[in-house]
């Protein structure tokens, strides 16, 4: 298992909690094969068709090293990444506005840098879809001034 970090786990587990209040289904927060957090909301089941999401923590990686020569622990920022299924029409999620708000309130919430990926239509959502450029990439409100915080 590669290496995540306590603030991811952390983190997912928050929003998992969090977005119990509006989605019938909520999974467990488990790990990808890269070792970082996941968990999914659906409105039903976990299929193609269905309102549901993917939401995964993923701490930044670090280019440096400490003064050990090690790579260096990561302090900084996360990502948070979504997949929703796509639509029949492209680039637009087929989940309804209302559920779409409650992921992107949460997930906003946690001044991380937000990815969002679109799976294919009739392609249920999973962590698979998580590739190539994002279909919309944007910061946290705080995310400049909490990083200057917590240095």
């Amino acid at each position: 298992m590669a290496t995540t970090t306590q603030k991811a786990i952390d983190l997912a587990g928050e929003m998992r909690n969090s977005l119990q209040r509006y989605f019938t289904t909520v999974g467990d927060v488990t790990f990808d094969t890269d070792g970082n957090p996941f968990f999914t909301v659906t409105q039903g089941t976990l299929a193609a068709g269905q309102q549901a999401a993917v939401v995964k923590v993923t701490p930044v990686p670090s280019i440096n090293v400490d003064g050990l020569g090690l790579a260096q622990k990561v302090y900084a920022t996360h990502y948070i990444q979504v997949v929703l299924e796509t639509s029949t029409i492209a680039h637009v999620a087929l989940m309804t506005e209302q559920n779409k708000v409650w992921v992107y309130g949460e997930t906003g919430a946690r001044n991380c840098r937000f990815q969002l990926f679109l799976s294919a239509n009739t392609v249920a959502v999973s962590t698979a879809a998580i590739t190539g450029t994002p279909e919309a990439t944007w910061d946290g409100p705080d995310l400049k001034f909490r990083l200057m915080i917590n240095s």
